[in-house]
């Protein structure tokens, strides 16, 4: 069964009308609405935050206050790296074998979220 999927136009979240049953509000990003997606791509998304005039030149941002010297993704990504080196960051899900359970039939085969964390994602990007 493929997954529905719907924007709500007051906060621009994008809601599953099925899953896997998990509320998850937080918002990172948002569909650009101000250009077509080329052809047989998606919208592209950008940080919800993102002021619309920036959404093609971020070098014309104002560095952030708290973070003078931070320029780049790299910059903050090592500096999260350093400080949640042991936190979960990003996961995949494994096929599930052909004799594991599967919840009903046609659902996606997969088993259990295995994480790998900052420190690890770090050490492969290097």
């Amino acid at each position: 069964m493929v997954d529905k999927k719907t924007v709500d136009p007051k906060t621009e979240e994008i809601k599953k009308d099925q899953g896997d049953g998990l509320r998850r509000p937080v918002m990172y990003a948002k569909l650009r609405d101000d250009i077509n997606p080329q052809s047989g791509y998606s919208r592209e998304l950008v940080n919800h935050k993102l002021e619309k005039q920036y959404w093609d030149n971020m070098d014309a941002r104002v560095p952030n206050p708290k973070y003078p010297d931070h320029k780049t993704f790299l910059d903050y990504f090592s500096m999260r790296a350093k400080e949640w080196k042991d936190h979960a960051f990003l996961g995949s899900r494994a096929p599930l074998g052909p004799d594991e359970e599967v919840k009903e039939e046609g659902a996606p085969r997969f088993g259990k979220y295995v994480w790998k964390t900052w420190g690890e994602v770090e050490t492969l990007a290097q």
